[in-house]
């Protein structure tokens, strides 16, 4: 963790704290999720009336030792910092015995999913300058070697309405890809890559199935932004009653359907390249960057698209303000022990070397070939120990 970025804090009671005399006190909760909860804090001695949005991170809310993740996303943070044109504006972070406190600028005009909802046609309209920014954002993450893995509308925050200008936030769950492999099965629903998920990895021909992959899911996850920008709707995202995070369902093709008769040749030619299969043929951000259709000046997806401007920018008044919601773990209750699959094999693997412990115990040991059970399964929970470990590594 970058210690540049560390505030010196002194803690005021009451969620408020004081950084270089300038005082913060929190005004309400504006999200929250799996890790924590992010907080709306207002300055409100020692400077101009601004606000600021503030994740909150439960040091011990995992069994794991979870407060690597946490660094993970400060450095990535700090990393970045010198782009807030691109990622959300790191504004340092603080800690105290429990708690790790990330603060960042707060964005007032909500993200991406609520601008897909509330305004459709600005959205196709202006899809090619949120891919453009969003894929020249990708190119800096990956020339870092960092992997987004969460790459989603609500991940997507809407700086400003006019010009329409977009950041990428939430490094919740990204990865710096040095001296390890990405491996954990994480991301959300409908935006999974076909490699992530097991039971359609033997599906993408002339792949071999594999428990690794590469920032290639980032590219993945922009190509259903794209479609969902283009159509309103997630083209592999399925839900079924009473579940309203919804599964994913990868079908083999892209379904063309929905697009717009008059949808341009080049920005199917750049669905396809990103919404490929084979992530050994899906393409890079930086040759993305490439592309016809970026490269032309046709501003829209399709060759005729007219409306009205882009609406202005949403009241300031924070207690009308939509959810910064992005900056805290959106993960619905299947994401979570998909994720932490590693995690419940291994609670299993403890109570039933428990309960075989109780077991021999209770045969008060008479029996030779008892022992010689239990030490077996001791050696077999140790080698699954040792490939939980490595696997947690990613």
């Amino acid at each position: 963790m970058s210690s540049n970025w560390k505030l010196p804090t002194k803690f005021d009671g009451d969620q408020g704290v004081t950084h270089d005399e300038k005082e913060w006190s929190a005004r309400r909760a504006i999200g929250s999720g799996a890790s924590g909860t992010v907080w709306l804090q207002e300055l409100t001695l020692g400077g101009p009336t601004s606000f600021r949005a503030v994740k909150t991170i439960n040091k011990w809310a995992s069994i794991t030792p979870s407060t690597r993740t946490f660094l993970t996303e400060v450095e990535i943070l700090s990393k970045v910092a010198h782009r807030n044109d691109l990622f959300v504006e790191f504004l340092g972070w603080y800690e105290d015995k429990a708690f790790i406190y990330i603060a960042m600028e707060f964005i007032k005009d909500g993200d991406l999913s609520q601008y897909i909802q509330n305004h459709r046609l600005e959205v196709k309209r202006h899809s090619k300058e949120i891919t453009k920014q969003l894929l020249t954002g990708l190119e800096v993450l990956h020339s870092l070697g960092i992997c987004h893995r969460d790459l989603k509308p609500k991940n997507i925050l809407i700086a400003s309405c006019n010009p329409l200008h977009v950041k990428i936030s939430d490094f919740g769950i990204a990865k710096i890809e040095m001296n390890t492999v990405l491996r954990t099965n994480i991301g959300t629903h409908g935006y999974f890559a076909p490699e992530i998920m097991p039971m359609t990895r033997r599906e993408i021909k002339g792949f071999t199935p594999s428990r690794q992959y590469t920032k290639a899911v980032d590219m993945w996850a922009l190509g259903i932004l794209l479609y969902e920008m283009l159509t309103s709707v997630n083209p592999f995202l399925f839900r079924d009653r009473g579940n309203n995070s919804g599964h994913t369902m990868y079908s083999g093709d892209l379904p063309l359907d929905l697009l717009e008769p008059d949808t341009s040749v080049d920005v199917l030619n750049l669905l396809k390249s990103l919404i490929q299969a084979d992530p050994r043929k899906r393409i890079s951000a930086a040759s993305a960057l490439e592309s016809e259709w970026i490269l032309s000046s046709r501003p829209s997806a399709t060759r005729n698209v007219s409306g009205p401007d882009p609406p202005p920018p949403m009241s300031m008044d924070p207690e009308c303000l939509p959810s910064q919601a992005a900056e805290a773990k959106d993960y619905d209750y299947l994401n979570y022990l998909w994720g932490n699959l590693e995690i419940i094999v291994l609670v299993l693997g403890i109570i039933w070397t428990l309960v075989l412990g109780i077991i021999t115990w209770a045969l008060v040991l008479s029996s030779r070939a008892v022992w010689i059970l239990f030490w077996c399964m001791w050696i077999l929970f140790l080698g699954l120990w040792g490939n939980i470990c490595l696997t947690l590594d990613s």
